[in-house]
């Protein structure tokens, strides 16, 4: 092997290594579709640990992908849950290891890094330093509210996390400040991509060398120009802005390529998943999502073992959040009925079906061997018959 083959072997691994994203548990990636709107790639159903990779396609740099994450603690006018140890789900991260915090009037509620803590205790995790942080400080403004004005409060809160409007003109204003970012991160793609490989196997480094080296410069400074245009349109606050990420362009040719995803990624950080489906995503990604957040929201994981606290702050924010659920859902022009419909049995074996995953069982069973504490529901053709009991504890 050449020494441009490791070369370009090497280009590729960084590439690779650049387009791989590592994101909280139950994230949704979107991505654009080539005829306008957004598609959903991939969740990530995380079964254990706090951080996972996305297994996403290989995009163009001019692609962005953008990240969604569900709302990560159950909300009450009391306190919160925390959620430890393995997690499922989109609207609550339901775990067996669940912690019960109160809203005590000393309770210090701060970010670290990607981290939100109240107290010493780590409460959630984010997908950047700026998402902990803006959640951080809304959980405090909460928490700092007399208790009977903290309900208004957490509805608000939801409200704005599921506006489609809001989310809709987000998206929007991002596609038209990183539009000629698009066109840069493009061509230097094409410089790396296709004119080095292409010129250094035709004339080697030696003769091609000044010319590449030549528009490799001018496509870093469109980059790193279009970059901060970009950056002066989505954050007007100057103090907001960054200038570490453009020196290192410079510097990181291969990550300049992904220069895009520096404002995509946490563009739309203060929205549901449901509102960025529901304000950009196609007919596929809307129902999608619809779907997945209906039945987790009106079927939701309970154990037997949680506490009355923790058991009693899961439904309340359940309640709260299936009422902004479906308000959005009808505004879009979507019928929740649909989606929650029974569906139609494999064979004349199937006795009854899981509400929340759709499993179906041809045994008696009262609750699905999955969904922890959803209970079965029978068939239609099966409603008169009694062989669907109860099982015994």
């Amino acid at each position: 092997m050449s020494a441009l083959d490791e070369l370009f072997l090497v280009l590729l691994a960084l590439y690779l290594y650049e387009s791989t994203w590592c994101v909280p548990a139950g994230a949704w990636l979107f991505v654009p579709r080539g005829q306008g709107g957004l598609r959903d790639v991939v969740r990530t159903w995380v079964e254990s640990g706090e951080t996972w990779f996305v297994r996403a396609p290989l995009l163009l740099p001019a692609t962005p992908q953008l990240l969604a994450l569900p709302f990560p603690i159950a909300l009450a006018p009391e306190g919160f849950v925390a959620w430890d140890g393995p997690r499922k789900g989109r609207v609550l991260s339901a775990a067996r290891g669940a912690r019960w915090i109160a809203f005590e009037p000393k309770l210090a509620i701060v970010s670290d890094g990607k981290r939100v803590k109240a107290g010493a205790e780590v409460v959630a995790r984010l997908d950047s330093d700026a998402a902990a942080a803006a959640f951080a400080r809304s959980l405090a403004a909460i928490a700092a509210r007399p208790l009977e004005k903290r309900s208004a409060a957490i509805h608000g809160w939801i409200a704005e996390r599921l506006a489609v409007p809001a989310a809709r003109a987000c998206f929007q204003a991002l596609k038209s400040a990183t539009l000629p970012l698009r066109f840069a991160v493009a061509a230097l793609f094409l410089v790396l991509g296709v004119a080095l490989p292409v010129a250094a196997y035709r004339w080697g480094l030696m003769v091609s060398g000044p010319w590449l080296l030549g528009a490799w410069l001018v496509a870093t400074i469109g980059v790193v120009t279009t970059w901060r245009r970009a950056e002066r349109q989505l954050r007007p606050e100057q103090s907001q802005r960054r200038l570490a990420p453009a020196i290192a362009m410079v510097l990181y040719p291969v990550g300049a390529v992904r220069a895009l995803d520096l404002h995509a990624r946490g563009a739309l950080a203060a929205f549901d998943p449901v509102a960025l489906a529901l304000a950009a995503g196609d007919a596929a990604t809307r129902d999608a999502v619809a779907t997945v957040a209906l039945r987790e929201t009106l079927w939701p994981l309970s154990f037997a073992d949680h506490s009355e606290a923790v058991q009693h702050a899961a439904a309340w924010y359940h309640t709260a959040f299936e009422r902004e659920l479906m308000r959005e859902l009808l505004d879009a022009g979507i019928e929740p009925k649909s989606h929650a419909a029974e569906p139609a049995p494999r064979d004349a074996r199937d006795r009854s079906f899981c509400p929340r995953c759709r499993a179906h069982y041809a045994t008696d069973r009262r609750l699905c061997a999955d969904c922890d504490g959803v209970a079965l529901v029978p068939f239609e053709a099966n409603i008169d018959d009694d062989s669907v009991e109860d099982e015994e504890d």
